[in-house]
């Protein structure tokens, strides 16, 4: 499985790489996992559109000085609608 992260902190990229690696280890699919990261929507555009296989997406929703997550992913569903994007959003906490 193919799994592509898209986020422009380094340290969610990693965060996320090591939870999706714990759940392949944990059922046994550790070595069926391939995980790329990128960052910035124009990394993962470039890499997608020279045939990169994907079989799933997690971007973040927001790319300071770049293409938005919500329109890349409209791009690759637009394209190539069978793969599965997940969404990431900063959690914007308020506290009164």
């Amino acid at each position: 499985m193919n799994v592509f992260i898209c986020d422009p902190d380094i340290v969610h990229h990693e965060h996320l790489r090591t939870m999706i690696m714990t759940w392949g280890k944990t059922h046994r699919h550790e070595k069926d996992l391939f995980v790329q990261s990128f960052g910035s929507s124009n990394e993962l555009i470039d890499a997608w559109e020279k045939s990169l296989n994907m079989d799933i997406l997690f971007i973040a929703s927001a790319f300071p000085g770049d293409v938005s997550g919500f329109e890349t992913a409209y791009r690759i569903q637009r394209e190539q609608s069978g793969i599965p994007i997940i969404l990431m959003m900063k959690d914007k906490r308020v506290y009164l």
